[in-house]
């Protein structure tokens, strides 16, 4: 299964997100991850076998962290595009 998940960190001290970004880099069943602006700290893409192993990856990587204030997880029902290409343009003559 899928779960896009939105972390808020309480601090975004450099030692703090350092930390943070290191466990998530550590963490195989993370495939994706961006600091962002907005809403959340951090956007992660989760890819997991079952609801029973992404409980024990948010208690490992968000409720074990003192550091994580909350996460929003989001269950992906149904890929409806995936395109990981990057569109070039050609060049006009």
């Amino acid at each position: 299964m899928t779960v896009v998940v939105g972390v808020d960190l309480e601090s975004e001290a450099r030692d703090a997100v350092a930390a943070f970004r290191a466990r998530v880099l550590a963490d195989g069943a993370v495939v994706q991850c961006w600091y962002v602006t907005g809403r959340h700290d951090f956007m992660l893409v989760v890819r997991i076998a079952d609801i029973v192993a992404y409980q024990a990856l948010a208690a490992r990587l968000f409720a074990a962290d003192p550091n994580v204030k909350r996460y929003e997880s989001l269950v992906v029902l149904d890929e409806v595009k995936r395109d990981l290409g990057v569109p070039l343009r050609a060049r006009s003559a």
